[in-house]
């Protein structure tokens, strides 16, 4: 988990080889945009991975699969595509 940090882009751009994302592994940080082009073999991103990053605008599902974004961004089911947008308390997010 990295938590409350200053983190502010987070580029796993590329990593063919990872499965997972797990809970809560981002909460809490400063992120404003999210790469994961080319992570096509990520099949899991686990609740809460990307809460309370207030700055977020942006998440570059370049995976080609589909997550319950709700569950990733704000515990809000309801938000399961691939590419489209999540409202949340901090503003919407653009899933590409």
């Amino acid at each position: 988990m990295v938590d409350k940090n200053e983190l502010t882009e987070l580029n796993l751009n590329n990593l063919s080889n990872l499965t997972t994302i797990g809970p809560a592994a981002f909460f809490q940080n400063d992120l404003q945009t999210i790469d994961l082009t080319g992570c096509t073999a990520l099949t899991t991103i686990g609740k809460q991975a990307f809460q309370v990053n207030p700055n977020l605008k942006t998440i570059k599902n370049g995976t080609g699969n589909v997550f319950n974004w709700g569950d990733i961004i704000n515990c809000k089911s309801g938000y399961i595509f691939e590419k489209g947008t999540v409202k949340s308390s901090y503003g919407d997010i653009v899933i590409e």
